[in-house]
């Protein structure tokens, strides 16, 4: 930022960005060798332990779902009050008799302060007394904890019903995958087809702010776009004209062609561009082309996967309807009828994406500017909130118009307005989901990795052979001696799972083979199985956020349009529907989607 009021941008210096990268470089270097001589390690608790503890958390939720969720829900309203009395003690609001009490409980368990454990530094934090400062910043964490509590146990009061309604949802979800075990291998794709976009993207940012461009490349750029400007203002006006005249039925003697536009005209249109200006619009270009497929992938897989469970859902008890690769099929519509519906909801949050990159470039420009006045950084922080708050409820509409699209085969804009009034129908139902998905998610994405991450430093500090290690292979050898069924859908669901599983004892046996031993430093082994297995289980959970957000659209629809013909016999129960309702194989075809 200079002495004025104007801040200017501009492409990172050539050397530094070049000594930054170097450096990067190096660290990953010596990060990937250490990885590298525990990649057995790694492997087996990044990608193995994490698919096996995914489909044990989804076994155990297709048996027990209910007392799971009443678990969570339990755990979290136990955990918020726990977090507002610490809160509400470090403020001061509780008297200080309490600071007391917690040394009389620790003395009795047999914990002494004097010691150097992690309970001993725990319970000194405690008592500790902060400053102003602090204790005012514990004080908001206190309020603002006292509202979530309140919240939520409202929410748990009230909503009895919606959360039964809720736990039968996740219920139908686990049939969902039950039936269609390959959906959750598909989001390894889009999770493939990501990735290869990210790869991209950083090649040719790369490239961007590395390369000089010169005075005839800028020419042909400026040449290249004056040309492309001439071509569509020309078919504009031509399609212009020949609309009046075909709407008007006369003939119109003024001129509206652009033929008499020269070339130099169209060139003067653009504005001046030197070296740095050309190089900041590539990159600017290219980065948010990047945010757009990134999106559009994520909202392709998606919707496939919501085709998929919506079709299950409305014709499972029909043969003939039913498809053998219901996923193949829904890629299929999705491709041929979907795609600019996918694309401008895609175009939608790569825009409030590239909107907070924008704010975040300029909050970074200004920081000398922001120190001098609270009240422009009270207006950053307030504009960066709210542009997180407007991404994320866009990301939640985006997910249900996604569903609508692919149940009823709308435009975007008509399953905004689905979407819009499902939840202004069902609120307390569409919170209550919300919820129940929020911990389950919470313990699928971040419970699962830390066992796993753990198991892997367990792992590699030992250098032995573990017990468990051995009744997993075990287990696996006697799953991969499973007989195959007759069925083709099935027979390909064998194949996978059989080539996947020689795979896995292969990469098993080499391990045990030869341990590790030598290895002293297990923090890097670890925090690559963290990452691998967060990476695993977000896949999983995708699938399962996707199936219970369509199985919720799809009861709600056919409770509104269709009598609830084709709900199951758990959800008509729980939805207190009468148990006569006419037989999803004799519905009719007009009591049927269009999906």
């Amino acid at each position: 930022v200079d002495s004025g009021s104007t801040a200017t941008f501009s492409i990172p210096n050539t050397d530094v960005l070049t000594d930054y990268l170097t450096r990067g470089a190096g660290a990953f270097a010596v990060a990937f060798a250490v990885v590298d001589e525990a990649r057995g390690e790694v492997l087996v608790c990044g990608v193995l332990l994490p698919l096996l503890l995914g489909l044990l958390w989804l076994l155990l939720l297709r048996f027990c779902t209910g007392c799971a969720v009443y678990l969570l829900l339990a755990l979290s309203w136990t955990s918020l009050a726990a977090g507002t009395c610490l809160c509400a003690f470090k403020a001061g609001v509780i008297p200080d008799d309490g600071v007391a009490r917690i040394q009389a409980l620790a003395g009795s368990s047999g914990l002494h302060l004097d010691d150097d454990s992690a309970g001993a530094a725990v319970v000194e934090w405690i008592i500790a007394t902060p400053d102003a400062a602090d204790a005012k910043t514990f004080g908001y964490l206190a309020a603002a904890l006292v509202l979530l509590w309140l919240a939520l146990t409202l929410l748990i009061v009230l909503c009895r019903r919606a959360i039964a309604v809720a736990i039968a949802v996740v219920q139908e979800a686990t049939a969902v995958i039950a039936e269609m075990p390959l959906l959750l291998l598909f989001p390894f794709t889009t999770l493939a087809a990501s990735l290869a976009v990210l790869l991209y993207g950083v090649v040719v940012v790369g490239l961007l702010c590395t390369a000089r461009p010169t005075a005839e490349s800028i020419e042909a750029v400026l040449s290249a776009w004056a040309e492309a400007l001439q071509t569509a203002v020309r078919s504009g006006v031509r399609k212009a004209r020949e609309g009046l005249q075909s709407n008007l039925d006369v003939h119109l003697d003024f001129e509206m062609s652009a033929d008499g536009i020269s070339d130099g005209q169209f060139a003067e249109i653009l504005p001046p561009m030197d070296q740095s200006t050309l190089s900041m619009g590539m990159l600017i270009f290219h980065c948010f082309g990047l945010l757009w497929a990134a999106q559009f992938v994520s909202a392709l897989g998606w919707t496939v996967m919501s085709g998929a469970t919506s079709h299950w859902f409305f014709f499972r008890n029909d043969p003939q309807e039913r498809r053998r690769f219901p996923i193949a099929s829904s890629l299929h519509r999705a491709a041929r009828y979907h795609l600019g519906s996918i694309a401008f909801g895609s175009l939608i949050l790569a825009l409030t994406q590239a909107a907070r990159m924008l704010l975040e470039l300029i909050d970074r420009q200004t920081k000398s500017l922001q120190q001098g006045s609270e009240a422009a950084k009270f207006v950053s922080r307030c504009m960066r909130c709210c542009l997180w708050c407007l991404e994320h409820c866009l990301r939640s509409l985006t997910s249900y118009c996604y569903i609508y699209v692919a149940l009823e085969g709308d435009s975007f804009c008509a399953a905004c307005r689905d979407t819009f009034r499902l939840l202004l129908a069902y609120p307390a139902q569409a919170a209550i989901n919300a919820t129940v998905q929020a911990l389950l998610f919470a313990v699928q994405t971040v419970v699962l990795p830390l066992l796993c991450a753990l198991a892997a430093y367990l792992l590699v500090s030992s250098g032995e052979w573990p017990a468990w290690c051995d009744r997993l292979l075990s287990q696996m050898q006697n799953f991969n001696e499973a007989e195959t069924s007759s069925h083709s859908a099935q027979s390909v669901i064998y194949s996978i799972r059989r080539w996947l599983t020689e795979r896995a004892l292969h990469l098993i046996e080499e391990l045990r083979g030869h341990p590790s031993g030598s290895r002293t430093e297990p923090l890097w082994p670890s925090a690559a199985a963290f990452t691998l297995s967060l990476v695993v289980a977000r896949t999983l959970a995708t699938v399962y956020a996707c199936a219970v957000d369509t199985i919720f659209v799809c009861a709600m629809a056919d409770n509104d349009s269709y009598g609830a013909a084709h709900m199951s016999g758990r959800l008509r129960r729980t939805l207190r529907l009468d148990d006569a309702l006419p037989s999803p194989t004799h519905a009719g075809e007009a009591a049927r989607p269009k999906v």
